[in-house]
């Protein structure tokens, strides 16, 4: 366990220039209003479906070892990964009953003007079969989005579970707390609005610290899935630069289509 410790602290150490970049992102001070906002959850909906789909393809992964329980080499993984989805698929308490993350955000989007038809259609193609690169070129998903999900996908495809947790653990679940405290920052949800308690809502429910957040039982994961094997370790930190990377490319793409937004807001005002 000492080994799997040191390669824990080297791991965060090296990227942590990368989180720290997440979390200085310029993006969070050009938040300024409803539209800005709009615009921004436009893009991000996408990531938060596509991270519900890489929980999945972890726990098939766990799931598909064929060995008895009380043999079973990855407990410990099965039980963070499932504790953290049914924290996606519990979300939040709303008039409706109890909504998943997806189905939350959904209706945030919709309450300040977010096109939900566009972000449907984009689910309900993609589960009937039709072709990803067609599918986001009719509804015209932000290109941003498409990126992030393409990235995701690759990591999925692999089928391997240290490859899959590397990447929801040390880009998504570790980074998005301190994301989602400096957008609860921005001048757009700074401001007092019934429209907006849904998605302050949801930005707080998401800073909630989550099961992988444990970092006793997070460094038996990862004993579970990488033990001694240099090898895991190297490939563990490939993709957990890589992730942060996309990420940071995905803030990009919104930051830039938040800053044109704002451009033509000043425009006319």
């Amino acid at each position: 366990m000492e080994v799997v410790k040191k390669e824990m602290e080297r791991l965060n150490y090296s990227i942590s220039p990368l989180r720290q970049q997440l979390s200085l992102h310029p993006l969070y001070n050009q938040l300024k209003s409803q539209e800005s906002l709009v615009t921004f959850l436009g893009s991000f909906i996408y990531s938060i479906w596509s991270q519900n789909l890489l929980f999945k393809s972890l726990q098939s992964c766990l799931n598909d070892n064929g060995m008895p329980i009380t043999t079973d080499p990855f407990k410990v993984s099965k039980r963070l990964s499932s504790l953290a989805l049914l924290k996606i698929e519990s979300g939040l308490e709303s008039s409706e009953g109890r909504l998943g993350y997806l189905e939350s955000y959904l209706n945030a989007y919709e309450s300040i003007g977010g096109n939900v038809l566009q972000v449907n259609n984009f689910i309900r193609s993609i589960y009937d079969g039709g072709e990803f690169s067609s599918v986001v070129k009719i509804l015209d998903v932000p290109q941003e989005s498409v990126e992030y999900m393409k990235f995701n996908w690759s990591v999925a495809a692999t089928n391997q579970p240290h490859i899959i947790a590397a990447q929801l653990f040390f880009a998504s679940e570790w980074a998005i707390p301190e994301l989602f405290l400096e957008l609860l920052k921005s001048d757009a949800l700074t401001v007092h609005s019934t429209k907006l308690k849904e998605i302050k809502d949801l930005f707080t429910k998401q800073m909630e610290p989550s099961s992988f957040e444990d970092g006793v039982l997070v460094q038996q994961m990862f004993q579970e899935l990488c033990g001694y094997d240099k090898e895991r370790w190297k490939e563990v930190e490939r993709i957990a630069t890589e992730s942060l990377q996309s990420r940071i490319q995905l803030w990009d793409g919104i930051s830039e289509r938040v800053k044109q937004q704002n451009g033509l807001m000043e425009a006319v005002f």
